[in-house]
């Protein structure tokens, strides 16, 4: 109690004012109620009083007169007119508590529905006075009465309200019958506005913040997966701290983002990456905005899918919008919340690789050797992961001030030994009420501190795995991992230890303690909101935001390194970058009732954002290398080492925008909005403003015709919109750049022709509840067009120009969403509740710029892989080096039997599955509730290049099987025409088919997987105000236990890159991991 009663005094301590005033006090009231008149005295004294409403009948009617009194002999009047007694506190601080304290009595009981449910969230109040509570998760209430109170009142949203008499009764359990036609879903919307969700026109799914923090993952995004319909996740192979790849809807542009739009409380949220792999060489994921946000500050998180949700945002909304809100501080008692939650992660489904054959000669690269048995070094590589995410937050306030503060603490040691990931956050959030509670102004500051140590790095360099993986069989590892570095007598110092020499393959131990890395990652996120209601109708609110995130990130590569990566005396690389993002509006709102029929809701505003992305410096000593080895300072880099200042982007983007809902009878409602924006990256073109409307509307069935009684509500929906999106920066205008030599002249051709690209969508949907709410269906059907995409293509010769680039391309994506929510079982001590997500996607590539007559590479690949798109095909496509054939199909030899690769890559499928499919339950029984999650994507193609590595190294286990078998059947037609059908030695076949560049259609598999992706198991203790501590909860959680069906050798949820070009494809990735943990939550 005591360290309860500290905190409640340090919050008060921020919340009130420094000094004491001794303000003469001249107030005239007559029946007013008690809770003006203390706003008027602490307006004159410039006192706060501190109070708790639940003892206190702040609507009780008081009469007073004084002139020019002091506050003392104010209060002193006070006392006996209203039976209330003060106490005086430090800084300004006035304690009122009512004079009758020890008459009164504790009212306690449960309220449930009609199914003898528990209703959380019912407000029971005091009739006549300003006391209430609000019942817990189980139903239950505790409030306390005085003798002369006759009766409580009941009300929730949605439920008729119930009064009944106390009469001396210390427990009054309760009964709410539910109104069906007075069911309200408020859902948040574009710029943070909330809307009763039977108004909307598209379609739009939440999750709160329980249901997020099931999986207690340190990147909350991880816990979207299976839980909305249209949503595909994808998470980077980096480690804790790592980025994800998320789009609703499928990919629709070929060059620009297809990431969703984050919003932060109304406000777009910068979430770029300053780095991300694009080939298989090598690379870092930076990890985005999104990682760095603290998963215990959000109450809630609404998607809005499609373009028709997000006109308001502009073309960042395009590929819809995923609106956060965060929690804020609430008046009355102060509370304080503690979180904790510890994690155990272990590496699963380890490649399969062989340990009966070994090394193919002395000083070889392969394993293709003599049979014997060998240790599998690969095992006890792996360390056991170990997560923790602490939090701590206190919230309270009173009628005019509310506050919001927190931190938290969260650290990991990763699967790979020395990576370590430690993140600090603290957000404070206040709002002040001014001016008769006319004017709101409110402020938040979020603050991320992050560091990571040996992140992983993707690809063939830099990766400890290659070498882990691709060890010569039958040399002793060990001897290796304990002397992986030795004494050079000839340089005086340490150098690598490993027999091989290959630019893709060190000593694992080498690579992670002589080519360290550390990131530093500092944000920082401020928001200032004024709102001011200007009249019953008329709302006026302004805005402003400023995100801020700089990173830094040094690697040191120490002399000893192979010498295709690094020069003899080492390496440095220090790169130094930032990010940032200052955004305003100014909104009106506009809403009026008109009659019992017709209801307006109408908004109008302007906004104002400038980005700066990826601002910074990068330095990498290169092969110059350093001067003096192992020395990583600038003084010690060689002359004219690789110095560049760097910008990814910089855009101002300026708009107006207006949005009209206007509803008849709560049974008709139409949307209207519009957007017009001026882009700066449009500069030099003809195109520096564009404009776009949609238009949406939806029908409750229900009300205008009767339906079935097993029916309880019934809406259609459909929209419409176009949403315009400008190019990333410099197109227009190519930049001139500088580097150690001179002056490099631009070669790309300036893009004055362009126009915006444009996005039309159309949507219908279908919502539906069923048996007193027992089962809901939400299904939509959405058609998405993707016109004028912007496309470089190589310049003609002799034009002066390298590349040039067009508007081209029409991309198309068709779907259909189905979401079902059910009560299965509903009793007073036990409940089911069940959730399924279907969505599949269709996407087409209608047409491209008639100069491209054949297949246009996204990006990124290489070594046989790559993703071009086509007309008629989809992006996403994957093409692959393959085996040659005949006109008939058959395979096409060498005089030895082996198959001869084709010298044009072939499709062999799609990255994206055909469908996807999540199913969420949670049963509760008293104070237990268990839930998991199982979802599953179904079709779709993947590709290893690691399993290509190990069969040309003969150290996979497929290689050993075909040695035990003497070798691997082949039949096809040989070079001189003749059939073959024979047996081929495993390592002539193996090592003609694999490796870097080999035949990868040897290497494509199937992409379905269903997993038993998430589960919980939490025991819920209720205290009902008896304890120090409110309530607490202690769970049992576990993330991606095991596979149901998985055909690929790894997951292809994984990938090494969010870019489009790198998508379903794995290079030496960490293998997937499963978590066992637990976690606690107190309240008090």
């Amino acid at each position: 109690m005591k360290i309860k009663i500290f905190l409640i005094f340090c919050f008060i301590f921020v919340l009130t004012r420094f000094g004491f005033s001794q303000n003469n006090v001249t107030l005239e009231a007559k029946n007013i109620p008690l809770k003006d008149i203390i706003r008027a005295i602490e307006n004159q004294s410039n006192v706060t009083f501190f109070y708790n409403d639940n003892y206190l009948d702040l609507s009780k009617k008081v009469t007073l007169k004084v002139e020019n009194k002091s506050l003392n002999e104010v209060l002193l009047i006070l006392k006996e007119s209203a039976s209330i007694d003060f106490a005086f506190m430090p800084n300004n601080l006035v304690i009122i508590r009512p004079l009758n304290t020890q008459k009164q009595f504790r009212v306690t009981g449960k309220v449930i529905d009609n199914a003898a449910q528990p209703v959380v969230g019912v407000i029971v109040t005091v009739k006549g006075s300003s006391r209430a509570v609000v019942t817990d998760a189980l139903g239950d209430y505790s409030i306390f009465v005085n003798p002369n109170d006759r009766t409580l009142v009941f009300s929730f949203i949605g439920m008729k309200k119930k009064e009944v008499a106390i009469s001396n009764q210390k427990n009054i359990d309760v009964y709410l019958e539910t109104m069906i036609s007075q069911l309200k879903e408020v859902v948040v919307t574009a710029l943070g506005i909330k809307q009763d969700k039977k108004a909307l026109s598209y379609s739009s799914q939440q999750i709160s913040s329980l249901d997020m923090s099931k999986g207690n993952d340190l990147n909350f995004a991880s816990g979207f997966s299976g839980k909305i319909a249209g949503l595909e996740l994808r998470k980077s192979t980096s480690g804790a701290g790592g980025s994800t790849k998320i789009t609703l809807r499928g990919e629709k542009s070929l060059y620009g983002t297809n990431q969703p739009l984050f919003v932060i409380d109304g406000i777009p949220m910068e979430n770029s990456q300053f780095s991300s792999p694009v080939d298989f060489w090598g690379g870092r994921d930076s990890g985005d905005g999104l990682s760095s946000l603290n998963p215990d500050d959000i109450e809630s998180l609404t998607v809005l899918k499609g373009a028709n949700a997000a006109t308001l945002y502009g073309s960042q909304g395009a590929n819809g919008v995923i609106v956060i809100t965060t929690k804020k501080g609430k008046k009355g008692k102060t509370t304080v919340s503690l979180s904790s939650s510890l994690t155990f992660e272990k590496a699963t489904d380890l490649p399969k690789l062989q340990y009966s054959y070994g090394q193919t000669a002395i000083g070889s690269l392969d394993s293709w050797g003599a049979k014997g048995s060998y240790n599998n070094n690969a095992k006890d590589f792996f360390d056991t992961g170990i997560n923790s995410l602490n939090s701590v937050s206190i919230s309270g306030g009173n009628d005019i001030t509310t506050a919001y503060l927190s931190y938290s603490n969260s650290s990991s040691n990763g699967i790979l030994p020395t990576n370590q990931f430690v993140k600090n956050n603290i957000t404070v959030k206040q709002s002040t009420k001014l001016f008769g509670d006319k004017m709101t102004i409110s402020s938040n500051v979020m603050l991320v501190d992050q560091q990571i140590d040996n992140k992983v790095l993707n690809g063939y360099y830099w990766n400890p795995l290659t070498g882990l993986y691709l060890f010569p069989r039958g040399l002793d590892f060990n001897k290796y991992k304990n002397e992986y570095q030795i004494f050079d007598n000839n340089r005086n110092l340490m150098t690598q230890n490993w027999p091989v020499s290959i630019d893709i393959q060190q000593n694992p131990y080498w690579i992670l303690n002589n080519n360290s890395n550390t990131e530093f990652t500092k944000r920082v996120i401020g928001h200032l909101e004024l709102t001011y209601q200007l009249s019953k109708d008329i709302l006026i609110q302004a805005r402003g935001n400023y995100d801020y995130t700089q990173q830094t990130f040094e690697q040191k590569i120490k002399a000893g390194t192979n010498p295709v990566l690094a020069p003899p005396n080492g390496r440095w690389v220090y790169d130094n970058y930032y990010n940032s993002q200052k955004y305003a509006d100014l909104i009106i709102f506009y809403n009026k009732d008109f009659g019992k029929d017709f209801a307006l809701h109408s908004i109008l505003g302007t906004s104002y954002e400038k980005r700066i992305n990826g601002d910074g410096l990068i330095v990498d000593s290169n092969q110059d290398g350093l001067t003096i080895p192992n020395e990583f300072f600038f003084q010690n880099l060689k002359t004219a080492p690789d110095l560049r200042s760097v910008i990814n982007g910089r855009s101002i983007k300026e708009s107006v925008f207006s949005n009209l809902s206007l509803g008849y009878k709560e049974m008709l409602y139409l949307d209207l909005s519009a957007r017009n924006d001026w882009a700066s990256t449009l500069a030099f073109t003809k195109n520096q403003s564009y404009f776009y409307p949609s238009a949406g509307f939806s029908f409750l069935v229900d009300k205008l015709i009767k339906l079935p009684k097993i029916i309880d509500f019934a809406k259609l929906r459909a929209s419409y919109s176009q949403v315009g999106n400008e190019v990333p920066a410099f197109f227009t205008n190519p930049l001139n750049t500088v580097n150690r030599d001179g002056l490099i002249l631009n070669t790309e051709k300036p893009f004055t022709e362009l126009k915006p690209e444009s996005q039309y969508s159309l949507e219908m949907g279908f919502e539906t509840r069923l048996f007193n709410n027992r089962l809901a269906i939400d299904a939509s059907w959405y058609q998405i067009d993707n016109k004028n995409q912007f496309i470089p293509l190589d310049a003609p010769a002799g034009s002066g120009y390298t590349r040039y680039y067009v508007n081209a391309g029409h991309i198309q994506n068709k779907g259909l969403e189905l979401t079902l929510t059910g009560s299965i079982i509903k009793t007073s001590a036990f409940n089911w509740k069940t959730e399924i997500n279907y969505s599949q996607n269709k996407n087409k590539v209608i047409e491209l710029d008639p100069s491209l007559t054949g297949r246009f590479n996204l990006g990124g690949g290489g070594d046989g892989f790559d993703m071009f798109i086509e007309k008629g095909g989809s992006i996403g496509d994957i093409y692959v080096n393959a085996f040659k054939r005949d006109a008939q199909g058959n395979l096409l030899l060498t005089d030895d039997g082996v198959p001869i690769k084709d010298i044009v890559s072939k499709k062999i499928g799609n990255a994206n599955p055909k469908l996807m499919l999540g199913w969420n339950n949670t049963f509760s029984y008293k104070n237990f509730a268990f839930s998991f999650l199982i979802d599953s994507k179904i079709g779709g193609k993947c590709v290893s290049m690691s399993e290509a590595f190990y069969d040309q190294y003969g150290v996979s286990q497929r290689t050993a099987e075909a040695r035990d078998q003497g070798g691997v059947k082949v039949v096809g037609i040989k070079t001189d025409g003749t059939l073959f059908s024979g047996i081929v030695s495993a390592q002539k076949y193996y090592t003609g088919i694999a490796g870097r560049d080999g035949i990868l259609e040897s290497y494509v598999y199937d992409a379905t997987t269903i997993r038993f992706r998430q589960m919980s198991l939490t025991y819920s203790l209720d205290f009902k105000n008896k304890h120090l501590f409110d309530n607490m909860s202690f769970s049992l959680i576990a993330q991606n236990l095991f596979f149901i069906y998985k055909r690929a050798p790894f997951d292809p949820d994984l990938t090494i890159g969010t870019g489009n070009g790198v998508q379903s494809v794995e290079s030496f990735c960490l293998p997937p991991t499963k978590s066992i943990g637990f976690s606690m939550k107190i309240n008090f």
